[in-house]
């Protein structure tokens, strides 16, 4: 009979590598370190991140002496959460936590609880954590991320390969601004494919979209870039006609019949 394998308790705090006013990054950023405690909130209480049930587990199973409980008084520091040992220190390095240990487990629910810690990197990604300096790493998300990432990428990657080159010149044009409309079949491949690397969900987006958008979002841009159409204020304009205050504004301008004149005009000019 096969042994259970003893499960990894090791948890790292990373920093997040953000452009500071310095312009300083990674290893050569120079912000300083920032103390993160149990702060409290409008009930009065200590945000631990700790649970009734967290502290039954550290008291009954790991023996904690420590004071956990989350009521705050008034002019009485806590004898815990007031003192030094509660504290973590963001530092611009990685913090390693091996949760097996008391304090370790402590410090890693309190963690949870800050706004300056990201409870992970996907909820970073999705901007659940605007004021976050450090992201709590978990090596399975981080194959699930990465995962996922390869999905889309293979996704995207199949459904191009089914469009014509016009299709895909839309698409670089809504993505970069780069016109590649008379450019030759390869130029154009060697250009999407180093959008899918980077930007595959956004390309299966635009692809979600009916044909005529694509194309007139594609055609709105280019007339944009050659001053056929011109932009003043939030208006975006033909002559001294309005046509919207956005590109997809524009986009429904011209699918008006009423409005076809102008499109077939504007083609004219672009061709």
């Amino acid at each position: 009979m096969k042994k259970k394998k003893k499960k990894n308790m090791r948890v790292e705090i990373r920093p997040i590598d953000i452009k500071k006013w310095h312009k300083k990054q990674g290893k050569e950023s120079f912000a300083r370190n920032k103390k993160i405690s149990a702060l409290i909130g409008e009930d009065r209480k200590y945000a631990t991140g700790l649970s009734q049930k967290d502290i039954a587990y550290l008291k009954e199973e790991k023996g904690v002496k420590y004071n956990l409980d989350d009521t705050y008084l008034d002019d009485k520091p806590h004898e815990f959460w007031d003192s030094s040992t509660a504290v973590i220190t963001l530092e611009n390095k990685t913090i390693v936590l091996d949760t097996d240990k008391s304090l370790d487990y402590i410090k890693l629910k309190l963690a949870k609880a800050s706004k300056y810690i990201a409870n992970s990197v996907k909820e970073y990604q999705e901007g659940l954590y605007p004021d976050a300096t450090h992201v709590i790493y978990d090596e399975n998300e981080d194959v699930e991320i990465k995962a996922t990432k390869v999905a889309t990428k293979k996704s995207a990657y199949l459904k191009c390969a089914e469009i014509t080159k016009d299709k895909k010149a839309q698409i670089i044009m809504i993505l970069t601004g780069k016109n590649l409309r008379n450019k030759s079949e390869n130029f154009v491949e060697v250009e999407l494919d180093n959008l899918i690397e980077n930007r595959a969900r956004e390309i299966l987006n635009l692809l979600e979209k009916n044909k005529e958008d694509l194309y007139l979002e594609a055609m709105i841009l280019e007339s944009l870039q050659k001053s056929v159409l011109t932009k003043a204020g939030h208006k975006i304009m033909y002559y001294d006609s309005i046509l919207g205050t956005d590109i997809l504004d524009v986009v429904e301008y011209f699918k008006q019949d009423v409005n076809q004149d102008i499109k077939l005009k504007i083609l004219e000019t672009l061709n």
